[in-house]
């Protein structure tokens, strides 16, 4: 009979790309290395299954009833069993896409694609990995939108990446708009800027960004998402195997002080593999929760005006809520008949995000975004403060998503809910990169 209670999620990239398909066009996990995640109870019903591909005729009968549906697919043609499916049989495939929900750890400053979610979010956008972990500042700029680094540091950023710098036991993320050099120093512009003036003695934080991309150029593979249920280990007696899945969306938000994590991996077919079943222990990521409410601070820019680069004054946004939703658009690019899956190849078409903001009291700044046809930035941080901790969410160029309104809140204070959404076509930095052009990103600091 089996167990709800016992299951294990995995999730593996494509060694070659397409579900790594056999000469048979069916998908071949056998030289795949997973990493497990923990998720919520909701991943139960996510890989339960969906609808089958089918063909309904309506014939003549002398009885009431329905006819058959007739199976519409690929037949088995191995020799053997596969996917549950004996020799000359239709093999099962279920059509639509799986989602993985849990509270979000960072990868302790390491690599992202160590973790499950970071080959899943890699799926679906690109990842900017940092050569090395810090840099010190060497002196003061001329403002708090500057910063003076060693020239022999320079070759280890690039204009458009996220950094983060601490002060006061509060970790402030910007980005770099430009770097120009003068007698054996480098300086950075910053935007925004930082709340105070960048010094000898600051650090700053090199990080790693997921950022939106088309096509599937800057991507990793796609993945293999492996659930497995009903008992410990090899007594487990249900296995789903979703391949050529590419992330199509993920959410961020408030889970009792933590971020949650929500992803959904868009699948060219969800296979059944009972037979070979086995639960795995299903560990979370090293590093510390997230923190949604405690020792992160949420900033706005001044409106974006002028030319790159940009450098605008950042202030504080008191808020009691935030979250952040995107959409991954995923599509088939090369459709092939041959295979299960419908083609061999998923393609990025568009990435677009949305934030929702319940700020404390009215906030003219976000309700005038609209009708002044503003753009701001808008940096979402996480805690906790740590070198290997936290993170943010970087919407560098956002405008009003068309709803900012007053309600009560607790204790019958004035809050007020924004929607706010992130433009395409930014212009803030000097240079025409991917990463520099992205209009957002999600910025974990790496430590080596």
């Amino acid at each position: 009979m089996g167990t709800t209670a016992i299951r294990s999620v995995q999730i593996g990239a494509s060694v070659g790309g397409g579900a790594d398909a056999d000469s048979n066009h069916l998908p071949d996990d056998s030289g795949i290395t997973y990493v497990s995640t923990a998720t919520t109870d909701a991943a139960v019903d996510s890989f339960g299954g969906g609808d089958e591909s089918s063909h309904e005729e309506g014939h003549g009968r002398r009885e009431p009833g329905q006819d058959i549906l007739a199976p519409i697919g690929c037949v088995n043609k191995t020799g053997g069993v596969k996917f549950g499916s004996a020799d000359g049989e239709f093999i099962r495939a279920m059509r639509g896409a799986v989602t993985v929900n849990h509270r979000f750890r960072g990868a302790d400053g390491g690599d992202p694609l160590a973790e499950a979610w970071g080959l899943a979010l890699n799926s679906g956008l690109a990842l900017h990995s940092p050569s090395d972990a810090t840099v010190a500042v060497t002196g003061a700029g001329a403002g708090a939108g500057e910063a003076e680094i060693a020239a022999a540091d320079r070759a280890k950023l690039t204009v458009g990446m996220p950094i983060r710098i601490r002060k006061n036991n509060v970790d402030h993320y910007a980005q770099i708009t430009d770097m120009s050099d003068a007698g054996g120093t480098t300086t950075l512009t910053l935007h925004p800027a930082m709340a105070f003036n960048p010094d000898a003695g600051d650090v700053i934080t090199l990080c790693y960004a997921f950022y939106p991309v088309v096509g599937t150029t800057a991507l990793g593979n796609d993945v293999f998402a492996k659930f497995d249920m009903g008992g410990d280990a090899a007594s487990a007696t249900v296995r789903r195997l979703a391949a050529m899945c590419r992330c199509s969306g993920f959410s961020l938000a408030n889970d009792n002080g933590a971020v949650s994590l929500s992803y959904t991996l868009a699948a060219g077919a969800i296979l059944t593999d009972d037979a070979n079943a086995s639960t795995v222990q299903a560990s979370e990521s090293d590093g510390e929760v997230m923190q949604h409410r405690y020792g992160c601070r949420t900033d706005i820019s001044a409106a974006l005006s002028g030319s790159a680069p940009y450098s605008a004054a950042r202030t504080l946004v008191p808020n009691f809520d935030w979250s952040a939703t995107a959409e991954i658009s995923v599509s088939l690019d090369s459709p092939d008949t041959r295979s299960i899956m419908g083609g061999t190849a998923q393609d990025v078409t568009n990435a677009t995000l949305g934030v929702d903001i319940t700020t404390t009291g009215p906030n003219p700044v976000l309700a005038d975004l609209l009708r002044k046809s503003q753009r701001v930035t808008v940096i979402l941080g996480m805690g906790p403060v740590g070198d290997s901790s936290g993170g943010a969410v970087c919407i560098w160029n956002a405008g009003s998503g068309g709803s900012s309104s007053l309600g009560s809140g607790d204790g019958g204070l004035i809050n007020q809910s924004n929607a706010l959404r992130a433009l395409s076509g930014y212009a803030g930095t000097v240079a025409s990169t991917a990463l520099a052009r992205a209009a957002w990103c999600i910025a974990l600091p790496y430590k080596a």
